[in-house]
């Protein structure tokens, strides 16, 4: 558990700067933290009415005078509750702040198969690929040019301000170049075609060149690869999957998946085994016998209902 899912005060001291340097730097590269950071940037935005100071003083030392009425064992109960109801407020303020000045989201999601080309506002483009999601604001994209991408994408943006994507598993800076983000499996998987990327995890901030591949797992760049690059861009754009190394059996049958819309009805095989290839995409049959037949395994697909069963491997 986090620190700030331990205490209940932990935001009313991140509010008043009350935390250690390594609690703050937990807390706000978190995404949590995030989070919270653009919900203060929001409400700093925020016009306040005028206000009466000396009358809010007035009534300030009133209520005072009517606290100092109240029990000395109530008062000192008191404190922890009214502490924590402060940050609550000032959390619930917040918050409302925020989705009350952010414009809705543009978002685009693409199916298994469906391939989708989105033209972002400064026309740089964005070419999904299946089973993916991505989202921006349009409104504030002339200050802050960032996207929000679940699945497969390759990027082709033009030069400006910092270009950020963002995933669940880091994120990807350029200012303008070419590349791919894929982030299945709980890991991201970034490949520079043109120019200059940097990755950035919680343990990784890594540069990328023409050619430059990686792997991040956990936030570490658990994998890397240097090789020539066609720059039109990935594989996939042209209608075929291909794997960088060996990858295990269940991310190569979850890109059949979001390839096809297949769906898996049994799995009855050990993780451990790897599947090194990859297929195409114009046929869901010879797609599924490339990567299981060429492991000698028993599966049974039916092209009708598009589901499959792998039931182990061939005696």
């Amino acid at each position: 558990m986090n620190l700030w899912e331990e205490n209940d005060d932990f935001l009313a001291r991140w509010l008043n700067d009350d935390l250690s340097p390594e609690e703050k730097a937990e807390f706000e590269n978190s995404d949590e933290g995030k989070a919270y950071a653009q919900m203060i940037q929001a409400a700093d935005r925020l016009t306040v009415p005028p206000y009466d100071v000396n009358a809010g003083l007035a009534q300030f030392k009133g209520r005072i005078r009517e606290a100092s009425a109240v029990k000395e064992t109530k008062t000192v109960w008191m404190q922890p509750i009214f502490r924590y109801a402060v940050a609550a407020c000032v959390t619930a303020i917040v918050v409302t702040a925020y989705f009350l000045l952010q414009s809705p989201l543009t978002k685009v999601n693409t199916a298994p198969g469906q391939q989708e080309i989105v033209m972002l506002p400064d026309g740089s483009e964005v070419k999904m690929n299946g089973t993916s999601t991505l989202s921006f604001n349009e409104k504030t994209w002339a200050e802050n040019r960032a996207v929000n991408i679940s699945g497969e994408a390759f990027f082709e943006v033009k030069k400006g301000s910092s270009f950020v994507v963002n995933t669940d598993f880091g994120s990807v800076t350029v200012l303008g170049t070419s590349f791919n983000v894929k982030t299945r499996n709980q890991k991201l998987e970034v490949v520079c075609y043109t120019g200059k990327v940097n990755v950035a995890s919680t343990n990784t901030d890594h540069d990328l060149l023409p050619g430059d591949g990686v792997r991040v797992e956990q936030g570490t760049i658990t994998s890397s690869w240097k090789k020539d690059t066609d720059t039109s861009g990935p594989s996939w754009l042209n209608g075929l999957t291909v794997f960088e190394g060996e990858v295990p059996l269940r991310e190569a049958v979850d890109e059949l998946v979001n390839v096809f819309g297949i769906e898996v009805l049994e799995f009855n095989v050990a993780d451990t085994i790897k599947y090194d290839g990859g297929f195409p995409h114009a046929d869901a049959s010879n797609a599924v016998s490339l990567v299981l037949g060429t492991l000698k395994l028993e599966y049974e697909f039916d092209s009708t209902k598009n589901t499959l069963r792998i039931l182990g491997i061939n005696p």
